[in-house]
């Protein structure tokens, strides 16, 4: 099944429960989008699912652990509790920090045009380099493409 098609179930579902109709989300969204949504013929962005999560007073996150429940035929307690273990995950591992690296007063910081550097890769070049090793040998053992290696080793200079 596709979200978009378990997206639709849910949605319909919450509209049901709370005994509301098309023109009750009118805030969130037109009745044509909502009725495309409702079908599974529109995918969303999650700015307008969390517009359509509050007009249906719901948590954004308890619509998306539903949608997604439905999605893979499971229990949504089952859903959540995976979502819980690996956002534990993702905090014991640091991304909390590498998260707030990334705002400076609640605001997003800009960041340069092109594809983000992998600092891990980079500091594992930099070490090989100053190891003495070649640009083969961390190709070999980085397992990173030889044009990636070759600007990470410049960079290194």
């Amino acid at each position: 099944m596709l979200q978009r098609e378990a997206l639709a179930g849910a949605l319909r579902a919450i509209r049901s429960l709370r005994g509301l109709h098309y023109g009750d989300l009118a805030r969130s969204t037109s009745k044509s989008q909502l009725g495309d949504l409702e079908t599974g013929k529109r995918t969303v962005t999650l700015d307008k699912l969390a517009d359509l999560a509050d007009a249906l007073n719901i948590e954004l996150t308890a619509l998306v652990a539903l949608t997604i429940s439905i999605q893979r035929g499971e229990p949504c307690e089952l859903t959540l509790s995976r979502a819980s273990s690996a956002l534990s995950d993702f905090y014991e591992a640091g991304g909390h920090e590498l998260v707030a690296e990334h705002y400076v007063d609640g605001k997003l910081q800009t960041r340069s045009a092109g594809k983000p550097k992998r600092t891990k890769d980079l500091e594992a070049v930099k070490a090989m380099k100053a190891a003495g090793l070649t640009q083969a040998d961390a190709v070999g053992q980085l397992g990173l493409a030889k044009t990636t290696v070759q600007r990470y080793w410049k960079e290194s200079m």
